[in-house]
């Protein structure tokens, strides 16, 4: 996902990653039908995503499974 923007539903961790409006956009399922509006509008409109931020190597690496291993194995530690 680094550095393309995420249309997404606004469900489980996808949340943690994207900044609705910055990164990407976030939708609830009520609301799918704007979701649908949202991306007929921006395929036909590409450049106006240029605006947006990319997502930042800091932004997505803590979710990375190397990354969330060391954190649990230190978490494990701590209980012996």
């Amino acid at each position: 996902a680094h550095k393309k923007m995420i249309f997404a539903t606004n469900v489980g961790g996808i949340k943690d990653i994207v900044d609705h409006g910055k990164n990407g956009f976030l939708y609830d399922l009520s609301h799918l039908n704007k979701m649908i509006g949202d991306l007929n509008y921006y395929a036909d409109h590409v450049s106006d995503l240029a605006s947006y931020t990319e997502y930042k190597s800091s932004d997505i690496e803590k979710f990375d499974i190397d990354t969330t291993v060391q954190q649990m194995q230190k978490v494990y530690m701590t209980l012996n």
